[in-house]
């Protein structure tokens, strides 16, 4: 059965958070969780660059430049107006 890398990052995010019982993260734990963050941020773009490639089979452009980029650290993805839900 092939694995799902989005929802293996997303559950690890989520599991990363739920160890921590809502308190503020440290910047070590930060730095963790912008890696595993990152991480959801590249399967799902890669998601999106596999849907694009079957919509689009003729299109020699590079999919993954119809993704916005992610946002960056400390920044929340709600400031660039996207309509994405973070894991």
């Amino acid at each position: 059965m092939a694995t799902d890398p989005a929802a293996e990052a997303n559950e690890a995010i989520r599991a990363f958070m739920r160890r921590r019982e809502g308190r503020p993260l440290w910047p070590a734990e930060r730095a963790e969780y912008e890696k595993l963050l990152a991480a959801w941020v590249i399967a799902i773009r890669d998601i999106a660059a596999a849907e694009t490639a079957q919509r689009h089979p003729d299109d020699t452009s590079s999919p993954r430049t119809a993704v916005p980029p992610a946002p960056g650290p400390m920044e929340p993805a709600c400031s660039r107006g996207s309509a994405g839900a973070h894991p």
